[in-house]
């Protein structure tokens, strides 16, 4: 995972060491699922990924970020806004069929981030939507932070 490698690596960047070290500590991740093992229903979160000729190690990193969430009820719409850039394709080829809650379609002109990310959001079955940045990615606790929220206020909308 993006965390191991950043704590056994003496080379990790000033933010990636804050970033690990704002993470709940280990004791405290069991606790997380051992409270999401007591429920029975959780809502589906919809992830939206618009990508265009994204770095592959970046988008490959957002991917890897979601496959390593605590909360599972999740799915991940992956929009390609006819990328040329071998890596992009690469990345999305490999995670296409890996998991079925990954969703990866490809449209054939680019049409922008607006109606790419509205495409991702057709896609969408969750109860609740997010979005993802190609070259983002999220710590193990964040949508399971996410579904706390919705759980302690009844939201609708965060």
């Amino acid at each position: 995972s993006k965390i191991d490698q950043i704590m056994n690596n003496q080379k990790s960047t000033v933010q990636e060491n804050l970033w690990v070290n704002q993470l709940p500590q280990r004791q405290q991740m069991i606790a997380y699922g051992k409270q999401l093992q007591s429920k029975c229903e959780t809502p589906k979160i919809s992830i939206l990924l618009p990508v265009y000729n994204s770095e592959g190690k970046w988008l490959l990193q957002a991917i890897q970020s979601v496959l390593e969430q605590l909360y599972q009820n999740w799915e991940l719409c992956i929009v390609d806004d006819a990328s040329q850039n071998e890596q992009t394709l690469d990345v999305l080829n490999q995670f296409e069929t890996i998991d079925k809650r990954i969703k990866v379609q490809y449209q054939k002109e680019n049409q922008g981030i607006s109606k790419t990310s509205n495409r991702a959001l057709d896609m969408a079955e969750g109860e609740y939507i997010t979005f993802l940045d190609h070259d983002d990615f999220l710590s193990p606790n964040a949508l399971f932070e996410v579904y706390r929220v919705i759980q302690a206020e009844n939201a609708d909308f965060i």
